[in-house]
């Protein structure tokens, strides 16, 4: 994780899943731009539903403020994933990481007022 995580996660309301004392995943909202941030879930931890369980938590505290819809930016790895928990593609491009990083992703969108 990188060093200014931590500083992140108070300033961003991050949500993480803890276990035994371990992180074990974690996700966040950046409320100013409405925008679902870093959902992650350790590889040990995978497939057990816990990357759902920190999206529908996210996706709660953007409803509680009011929000109707919520944008990512999918890795291209992840796209199936946010598409399972209807997520929309809305384009293509690039995103730059924390770390100065330049990844190619996808632009999707996530309706929360119950509209299609």
């Amino acid at each position: 994780m990188p060093e200014d995580y931590g500083a992140m996660l108070e300033r961003e309301g991050f949500v993480l899943a803890i276990n035994g004392g371990r992180v074990l995943g974690f996700a966040g909202l950046k409320a100013a731009a409405q925008e679902v941030d870093a959902v992650f879930v350790h590889p040990e931890a995978a497939g057990r539903g816990l990357g759902a369980q920190l999206l529908a938590h996210v996706e709660a505290q953007a409803r509680q403020l009011g929000f109707g819809a919520v944008t990512l930016h999918a890795s291209l790895n992840a796209v199936a994933f946010y598409a399972q928990n209807r997520y929309e593609q809305t384009g293509k491009g690039h995103h730059l990481t924390r770390s100065g990083l330049q990844i190619a992703c996808v632009h999707m969108l996530k309706r929360l007022d119950g509209a299609a």
